[in-house]
C-alpha cells in the first residue's frame, strides 16, 4: 500500500503566507510620507528670522503635529509665512506651505520664550508716588509674556512717578508710569518772561501740578493775573 505524504501544520504556514502576499494588490504599499519634523522646524526658522528680541536669549518650542497626518512628500522647498499684519508673540501660528501644484498648507503654533532684564516694583507703590531707584530691582523675566512692554531701568534724576497703583513684585510697564511732577500745586515759583530783546522774572503761585516741559497755570503774586506757561525744572515756569 502506497502511503500519502503528511505534512505538519508548521510547514503549511510559509506557504499560506506567500500566496496571501501574492494575492495582495500593488497599491498596498505604503507610499512615502511628508517628514512632519520638516514642517514645524520651517515654521520655527520662519519665527527665529523675524521675531523682535533680536539680541536676547531667545528659545523656542518645536510644534508637534500629530503622526496619524500623512502628507505628500514635498518636492521643494517648504515656505513658512503669517498673515499680513500679524504679530510674533508668545504663541504664534505660522503657515506652512508646499508651493508645488499638488501642495498643502499645514499652520502650526509656535512658542518662544525671551529672557530679559526688566524692572519689578521692590515695595508697593501708590499712585502719583514719585519712583526712586530704591524702589526697584532688576529681575529676569520672559518678555513674551509681557504684552504692554517693560521698563528696564530709569531715567536719570528720578523723573518718574507712578500713574497707577503698582504691586509689590509687579513687572513695570510704560502705561504705569508717567513723568513726575517738577511743579505742585501751592509751590512758589519764578514765572519768566523772555523774548529776543529781554527776560523778566517774578514770582507766582502755581495753581496746578504739572510735570517738565507740561502746560501750567500760576498766579502773579503781584498782578493777581493768571497766566499759562511751560512747567521747567527747579520749580520755574516759562511764559513765550
Amino acid at each position: 500500500m502506497k502511503l500519502l505524504p503528511i505534512f505538519s501544520l508548521n510547514s503549511q504556514i510559509p506557504i499560506a503566507l506567500a500566496l496571501v502576499m501574492l494575492l495582495l494588490p500593488i497599491n498596498s504599499v505604503a507610499a512615502p510620507a511628508q517628514r512632519l519634523e520638516a514642517i514645524g522646524e520651517a515654521a520655527v526658522d520662519f519665527v527665529r528670522s523675524n521675531h523682535p528680541w533680536q539680541g536676547l536669549n531667545v528659545s523656542f518650542e518645536q510644534p508637534t503635529l500629530d503622526e496619524r497626518l500623512s502628507l505628500s512628500p514635498c518636492e521643494a522647498p517648504l515656505q513658512a509665512s503669517m498673515p499680513i499684519g500679524g504679530r510674533i508673540a508668545k504663541r504664534t501660528s505660522i503657515a506652512v506651505k508646499c508651493p508645488t501644484a499638488a501642495g498643502w498648507t499645514i499652520h502650526v503654533s509656535v512658542i518662544a520664550n525671551a529672557e530679559a532684564s526688566v524692572l519689578v516694583a521692590r515695595r508697593a507703590i501708590s499712585r502719583h508716588e514719585q519712583i526712586h531707584a530704591n524702589d526697584v530691582m532688576e529681575a529676569s523675566r520672559d518678555i513674551t509674556s509681557l504684552p504692554y512692554g517693560y521698563l528696564s531701568e530709569l531715567p536719570v534724576g528720578d523723573a518718574l512717578q507712578a500713574k497707577t497703583g503698582i504691586a509689590q513684585g509687579a513687572v513695570i510697564t510704560p502705561g504705569m508710569t508717567q513723568a513726575a511732577n517738577v511743579i505742585k500745586r501751592g509751590d512758589i515759583v519764578a514765572i519768566e518772561l523772555s523774548d529776543t530783546r529781554m527776560a523778566i522774572s517774578m514770582r507766582g503761585v502755581a495753581l496746578a501740578d504739572a510735570a517738565a516741559g507740561e502746560l501750567v497755570a500760576v498766579k502773579n503774586s503781584q498782578s493777581g493775573r493768571t497766566v499759562q506757561g511751560q512747567a521747567m525744572a527747579s520749580g520755574r515756569v516759562r511764559i513765550q
